[in-house]
């Protein structure tokens, strides 16, 4: 996801907490709209822009996880995993775990 993809969902943030209602629209300039209450306060397009960078960045401190979670087997695999290692005294599961991790570390330098 771009920058771009988070202004309609700051948009709806700044203009729920001003008014306590989640809906507003975005004109094509990036100003949020309201065609219900014209006379209410709307948050500029400064305000959307700035909150819509906080929302990326937030999403790009956390993209490692998503990563992560396509690359981890199957719960039901994981489990088999720990079985057999409990029973053979292996390490499938945790050597299984420690690849993905190390594939996609938490600083978002991945993949390796």
């Amino acid at each position: 996801m771009a920058l771009a993809d988070y202004i309609a969902k700051a948009a709806h943030i700044l203009y729920e907490k001003k008014h306590g209602v989640e809906w507003c629209g975005i004109a094509e300039d990036g100003v949020a709209i309201d065609q219900t209450y014209s006379d209410r306060e709307m948050p500029t397009k400064a305000e959307i822009e700035a909150e819509a960078q906080k929302l990326w960045d937030a999403a790009k401190a956390i993209q490692y996880q998503k990563d992560r979670r396509v690359e981890y087997p199957d719960l039901g695999e994981q489990l088999d995993m720990i079985y057999h290692d409990m029973k053979n005294s292996t390490t499938t599961h945790a050597d299984a775990v420690e690849k993905v991790k190390k594939k996609w570390p938490k600083d978002n330098s991945g993949p390796k």
